[in-house]
């Protein structure tokens, strides 16, 4: 039934058990584009996406940069130039970087995400690109203050 090995297959992309089930999540995936390709499916949104098929990155804002504490800042993020996801922060601690993405509190005073990569290949790209265009910024920043004091602006 292709309808269970879909669930199986989204099932063993949400685990935490990523080492002993990497090589069968890989089985079932290939089975599943093989399926694609062979276009048994009918339905056109019943079908897992390919990597030609993956959300690209169409932008990325860095809207406030921070000089102190671990957040430096505060991103949005487009994806295929239909999506905006904003409040994402770059975090510094324990001498790296990495990434946060937009949450809320519970009542119970825990913090949910609202929005987040569903597979870790997918978060290490949107985090390898925020924390990119962070690194970008920050130079950016740097030269123009550089070349504000080397030729002031009179007034």
């Amino acid at each position: 039934d292709l309808h269970a090995w879909r669930s199986f297959f989204l099932y063993l992309e949400n685990t935490n058990v990523l080492i002993l089930h990497e090589k069968l999540k890989e089985m079932v995936r290939k089975m599943l584009i093989d399926i694609e390709k062979s276009k048994l499916f009918e339905n056109k949104y019943d079908i897992i996406k390919t990597e030609e098929q993956k959300m690209q990155i169409t932008d990325i804002k860095v809207r406030k940069l921070f000089d102190e504490g671990p957040m430096r800042a505060i991103v949005s993020v487009t994806f295929d130039g239909q999506l905006a996801v904003h409040d994402i922060k770059v975090i510094y601690a324990r001498e790296k970087f990495f990434i946060v993405m937009p949450s809320r509190k519970n009542p119970d005073e825990t913090y949910r995400d609202i929005v987040h990569p569903i597979n870790a290949a997918f978060r290490s790209e949107v985090e390898r690109s925020v924390i990119e265009a962070y690194h970008k910024e920050v130079e950016l920043q740097a030269s123009q203050a550089a070349d504000e004091i080397e030729n002031p602006a009179f007034v």
